[in-house]
């Protein structure tokens, strides 16, 4: 089995037998064909804690003027 990780800044670089098995063009991705495969060793968040996680950092860009 093939596998890869994400890069420190989230992209994450298919291997060609993957992407040929499959039939993808260069850049061409579709979530709800490889999402059954991915695996983590961590425990899953709640929905809870993703907020808990994110809303800070909105926070802080909003009173930025970013959004």
């Amino acid at each position: 089995m093939k596998t890869t990780r994400p890069s420190t800044r989230g992209q994450v670089a298919r291997p060609s037998a993957i992407r040929k098995s499959l039939a993808w063009m260069p850049g061409e991705f579709r979530l709800e064909e490889v999402a059954g495969c991915l695996r983590s060793k961590r425990k899953s968040k709640t929905l809870v804690q993703m907020d808990r996680s994110i809303r800070p950092k909105l926070i802080r860009r909003r009173d930025r003027g970013r959004y």
